[in-house]
């Protein structure tokens, strides 16, 4: 019996295999990459009941396959395929769906990342689509580049800089920065708040995906949203202290763009007197700090 420490320990160097398939077909075994929970009361649940007595319980955007001219093709529950994959002695069969209901929704849904080929075989020999998790740094996967954690859409993108042109307006002093008038050297600071939004959004995304997995009774604690909660609060730390220095050279610029002949008791020359022709003219100042006209 393996300790739980050397399981987690496996599960991350990516020891633990599963069955999966080939583009063309050819079963082989290949490495889980993560384990996922899905958030799923916005979606409705399919159970698929095949001819041969075996089924399934998926989302309704969950990917299945039928094997059309020698390779794998995707289909979605939500339209309604006659025949799905399934695998029978390390073989591809296709068999007919006798059955695909909508069953009560469910709070959340579990699945699998597995690498390279983005399928696995399910206990009931169904052949699944993977799921993607956000990759590390060092990782690509396989020219997919609209997956959460790899591209944020454009209206989102949007959506955070227009959020952080608003954050660095509210500190003061005032500025009316908006995403149409931004000076060069401000562009930095806004891209480095968006970036910080973005990545507080990948946090909360994750909170409500992390889950403990068991496997063979060990259990293993799978979280992804401390690592961007840290990046976040660390790139937040370097955001203040620029945003601070940015700030502080507005109030020297504009207090050295105001008039040093300014009218007022203290100004720069002195206080200023009204002569006998109700003309305003500056007092010179003598040691004692009272002038004369």
């Amino acid at each position: 019996m393996y300790d739980r420490s050397f399981i987690k320990q496996s599960f991350k160097d990516g020891k633990i295999k599963i069955k999966s398939s080939s583009l063309n077909g050819k079963i082989e075994y290949k490495k889980i990459t993560d384990v996922l929970r899905h958030y799923s009361m916005h979606k409705n649940i399919h159970k698929i009941l095949l001819k041969n007595g075996k089924s399934i319980i998926v989302t309704e955007d969950h990917s299945l396959f039928v094997f059309e001219r020698n390779k794998l093709v995707i289909v979605k529950p939500k339209d309604y395929p006659d025949k799905i994959v399934y695998i029978n002695n390390n073989e591809i069969e296709q068999v007919d769906i006798v059955e695909n209901n909508i069953i009560e929704k469910r709070e959340h849904t579990y699945d699998l990342s597995v690498e390279d080929n983005e399928n696995f075989v399910l206990s009931s020999g169904i052949l699944a689509h993977n799921s993607f998790s956000p990759p590390d740094s060092e990782q690509t996967i396989m020219g997919f580049t609209r997956t959460r954690g790899y591209r944020w859409p454009d209206e989102t993108l949007y959506f955070h800089l227009v959020q952080a042109t608003n954050y660095i307006n509210l500190i003061p002093p005032d500025t009316d920065l908006t995403l149409t008038n931004i000076p060069a050297p401000w562009q930095p600071l806004v891209l480095l708040q968006a970036m910080i939004y973005a990545l507080w959004d990948l946090a909360v995304l994750w909170m409500n995906e992390e889950f403990v997995y068991s496997l063979n009774g060990i259990s293993l604690d799978i979280t992804r949203s401390d690592k961007y909660s840290g990046a976040a609060q660390a790139l937040q730390g370097q955001m203040e202290t620029q945003l601070e220095g940015a700030k502080r050279r507005i109030h020297i610029i504009r207090g050295l763009a105001q008039s040093k002949y300014t009218f007022s008791y203290g100004a720069a020359l002195g206080p200023w007197v009204a002569s006998k022709m109700s003309v305003k003219k500056w007092v010179v100042g003598s040691q004692s700090g009272r002038g004369f006209i």
